[in-house]
């Protein structure tokens, strides 16, 4: 589960209040933000690779397989 889905909830249930205005909104996607780069550079520190480093293994493994 995503670890800030309580506060992209809270924006999805204030724009109808707030008739769709990005000006109102404005705090609760601030912290939504800083909610997603804390977690980014959480998941930084883990060491894991990213899904583009796959990718690239997959894809190589791939063009370099005989026939």
């Amino acid at each position: 589960m995503n670890p800030c889905y309580p506060l992209l909830e809270r924006i999805t249930n204030a724009m109808e209040a707030a008739d769709y205005s990005a000006q109102t909104l404005n705090k609760y996607v601030k912290d939504l933000d800083a909610c997603y780069d804390k977690y980014d550079t959480v998941d930084a520190k883990k060491g894991r690779a990213s899904t583009l480093y796959y990718l690239t293994q997959y894809l190589d493994r791939q063009k370099t397989k005989k026939k």
